[in-house]
C-alpha cells in the first residue's frame, strides 16, 4: 500500500509540474474593448541586429530592447483601443557599437493588428525608416523582423 501511495505523490507532483509548464508556455495577450486579443509584447527583449546588403558595414549587434505598447485609450476602462501601435527602444547596446548608437533610441516601431503586424519600420541610428515583414511566435515570446536590403532583428523575451 505504501508503494501504491510513493506512486501516487510522483504522479502528482508530475502532473503539477507539466501544468505549470504548458501555463508557462501561453502567450500573454491584451484584450482590446472590442473583445479581439493581442499580444501583449510590452517588456524586455533579447534582440540580435543582423545588417546585411546596404548596411553590412554595421555587423552583427545583440541589444536589450523595450517594447512599449501604444494607441488611443478608452476613457472609460482605460484600455488601449485598436490600432495597437509598439514602439521597440534601445535600453542597452553592445560595447563595440558606434557612438551614434544611443541608448534610448528607436530601433522599430508598427501597428498590431489582431497578433500579426499590420505595419512594421526598422529604424537606422540617423532616424531612415526601412519597411518591414515581421512575424510573432504562436507564444508571443519570440519575434522576428525582416526589412529588406537593411537587416533582420531577432527578438526574444527575457
Amino acid at each position: 500500500m505504501s508503494n501504491r501511495a510513493g506512486l501516487l505523490v510522483v504522479c502528482l507532483v508530475i502532473l503539477t509540474a507539466l501544468a505549470e509548464l504548458a501555463l508557462s508556455q501561453t502567450a500573454k495577450t491584451i484584450r482590446l474593448p472590442s473583445g479581439i486579443e493581442v499580444y501583449d509584447l510590452s517588456g524586455e527583449w533579447d534582440a540580435l541586429i543582423e545588417s546585411y546588403d546596404q548596411t553590412v558595414s554595421f555587423g552583427t549587434n545583440l541589444h536589450v530592447v523595450k517594447i512599449i505598447l501604444t494607441g488611443s485609450f478608452c476613457p472609460i476602462t482605460g484600455q488601449i483601443t485598436s490600432p495597437v501601435m509598439l514602439i521597440g527602444v534601445m535600453l542597452q547596446g553592445d560595447l563595440l557599437l558606434r557612438e551614434s548608437f544611443q541608448n534610448g533610441r528607436v530601433l522599430f516601431r508598427g501597428e498590431l493588428e489582431e497578433n500579426e503586424f499590420a505595419k512594421l519600420e526598422m529604424i537606422t541610428d540617423d532616424g531612415k525608416a526601412f519597411l518591414g515583414k515581421g512575424q510573432i511566435s504562436e507564444n508571443g515570446n519570440k519575434i522576428e523582423i525582416d526589412a529588406p536590403n537593411h537587416g533582420r532583428m531577432t527578438l526574444t523575451r527575457k
